[in-house]
């Protein structure tokens, strides 16, 4: 009996080692498959997205199973995203914010795909996988802009053609600002590849740049082209040391941009109204928000302007929407037109959202987390593939100046593209020898 159990032990002990690397393996297929889709979803589909997650969260539950710790991103660029949410709650004793805070599945798609590209060598794969669902995004607000028809809901007995007039174009997410948003991350991610890879990739790399520009003029987002327009400029400034070729195709590309604007009336009048309050509802609209924000800050208590309000902010606002809108417009108006422009609260800028709902500690956390992102890529910017990261940069820079107007970093959609661009900006900064 003793022989017995001593060889049972050591079998047991032999069997251990497999039965691990038979879970590590599955978790890496899982992941592998989350990354493929996710490389799909990034540009099409946000349910796509969500399943691509849950399918990756699987794989890396069962790497953390199988004792797997190695080659994941570091974490702790998270954290002053993650804390302040925390603190939030924590200091109204409630749980309630947690489905309106950063805390959700979609900070996954910032592991999943770093964890894949680390074990499994598909780097290519997945970015002309990316590039392709790129492509057909500029597609699809293509057939929208000229058919007059949104690409989820197409009718066909209705199909016609339209040139005298583009509509708005909204995407694959039936959302011209979501959609913008994306395909600004996704321009400078391949302008960056384009500027620092030989052939024969270049080519496709530029490519997909230029149809990402195409499908930002079409979103026809102010927000988006005025960060397009500052990144740029700020490109060629980063970009002057290291060759003015470099410069001159930031600067075709910019020069692209504003003559296709200003040379179609549409598109002009649309981007000179962004400097007039009063041209469109949106502004109006935008400006008092603004105003109420501020104005409910400095009501706060101690204890919020810290820690903000929470899921409480928006009533808070809308007990100040009125005075702040009839402000903005110089008349009184009724509580059925307040009601049709306050858009549930929403702050039309993430920096103001986050004072109020997060505190001062939840901008600041916010902050840290771009600031550093950004001096990670400026350090990397002075070694080799310098050009990539200063163009990464310039689209983290342009997607911060459209936080300025939109919600942008809380929006499901975007959020899980810009963690996922993000994780493969690590990935080469990490591989880049």
């Amino acid at each position: 009996m003793f022989f017995e159990r001593v060889l049972l032990k050591r079998s047991y002990e032999e069997a251990k080692p497999m039965e691990k690397l038979k879970v590590k393996r599955i978790g890496i297929f899982l992941l592998t498959i989350s990354t493929y889709l996710l490389s799909i979803a990034v540009p099409t589909s946000i349910a796509l997205g969500n399943t691509a997650i849950g399918i990756g969260a699987a794989g890396i539950l069962l790497l953390l199973v199988a004792k797997d710790y190695k080659n994941y991103p570091d974490y702790r660029i998270l954290l002053p995203i993650i804390i302040p949410d925390i603190l939030t709650m924590l200091s109204q004793f409630s749980l309630g914010f947690l489905r309106m805070s950063s805390i959700k599945q979609h900070l996954l798609a910032y592991f999943i795909p770093y964890k894949t590209l680390k074990e499994k060598k598909i780097f290519d794969s997945v970015i002309t996988i990316l590039g392709v669902a790129s492509i057909v995004l500029f597609l699809a607000l293509l057939f929208e802009t000229l058919t007059w028809q949104n690409i989820v809901h197409v009718n066909f007995h209705r199909l016609s053609f339209h040139h005298h007039y583009l509509i708005r174009a909204r995407g694959l997410f039936s959302n011209a600002l979501t959609t913008s948003s994306v395909v600004t991350l996704l321009l400078f991610f391949y302008l960056g590849l384009f500027l620092s890879t030989k052939k024969p990739k270049r080519a496709f790399y530029l490519l997909v740049s230029i149809l990402s520009l195409f499908s930002l003029i079409l979103t026809q987002s102010r927000s988006s082209w005025l960060g397009f327009l500052f990144a740029s400029a700020l490109f060629v400034v980063f970009s002057l040391k290291k060759g003015r070729s470099y410069v001159y195709t930031i600067f075709a590309l910019a020069l692209l941009f504003s003559f296709i604007i200003y040379s179609n009336q549409q598109f002009r009048e649309r981007f000179l109204y962004s400097f007039k309050v009063y041209a469109l509802p949106s502004n109006f609209e935008r400006v008092a928000l603004w105003l109420d924000y501020i104005k409910t800050f400095k009501q706060y208590d101690a204890k919020q302007k810290l820690f903000g309000a929470g899921s409480r902010t928006r009533k808070l606002i809308w007990q100040n929407f009125k005075y702040c809108y009839e402000k903005v417009v110089g008349k009184r108006v009724s509580l059925k037109v307040l009601k049709n422009h306050f858009f549930g609260g929403a702050s039309h800028n993430i920096y103001l959202r986050y004072l109020g709902e997060t505190g001062i500690v939840g901008l600041l956390g916010f902050l840290i987390f771009w600031i550093y992102l950004l001096y990670i890529n400026f350090k990397a910017a002075k070694g080799e593939n310098g050009l990539f990261f200063i163009s990464m940069n310039c689209g983290y820079i342009a997607f911060l100046v459209i936080g300025f107007f939109e919600n942008n970093f809380v929006d499901a959609t975007v959020n899980i593209a810009l963690m996922f661009i993000i994780s493969l900006n690590f990935y080469i900064l990490s591989e880049r020898s």
